[in-house]
């Protein structure tokens, strides 16, 4: 039998999924850049102590409603999942719906103190976006649109279509 080489080790799942985070964040991220939103990756509050190692966003984008910064933060849930997957069987959605309400109850008060928003960006794994994705996807391609004189609907397609081909990484078997 034959010893295994460096070529025939697997690359750890944990690493796919790592990128493909990234790499979603970063697509979000580029485009509050082109919309003229301020914003940052990976940001924690800078503040205090008790707060300087809290990361309640994946980006930070500060100048999102109203001048009001918005802490976006991305996740991909299964509606396979055993917590949800009653419930998915009756409601479409309900899956990220029961995401989003976990990243609001983990993130809201952090976000609260420092007067930031917090977006929880949630994509369902066959697809199905969150609603406060939806806003704010919606949201990015109206201030894109207007930046970039383009048809707001065109912008929030290719938004989409970016960020779900950024999510596909999480759903390939490693």
């Amino acid at each position: 039998m034959q010893e295994p080489s460096s070529s025939d080790v697997p690359v750890l799942p944990f690493l796919s999924i790592l990128i493909s985070v990234f790499l979603a964040r970063d697509v979000v991220l580029q485009t509050c850049h082109r919309a003229c939103i301020s914003a940052k990756a990976e940001a924690g509050s800078g503040l205090g102590h008790e707060l300087r190692n809290t990361r309640p966003a994946d980006i930070l984008a500060s100048n999102w409603l109203c001048g009001k910064p918005a802490a976006f933060d991305l996740t991909v849930v299964s509606p396979l999942n055993p917590t949800f997957i009653s419930e998915a069987g009756r409601t479409a959605g309900s899956a990220a719906v029961a995401a989003e309400l976990r990243k609001h109850s983990a993130n809201d008060a952090k976000c609260s103190k420092l007067g930031w928003t917090c977006i929880p960006l949630v994509a369902e794994s066959y697809g199905a976006w969150g609603s406060e994705a939806v806003q704010a996807f919606s949201r990015l391609a109206s201030y894109h649109a207007t930046r970039t004189n383009s048809p707001k609907s065109k912008v929030e397609l290719y938004l989409v279509y970016l960020t779900m081909r950024a999510f596909e990484c999480l759903l390939t078997d490693n």
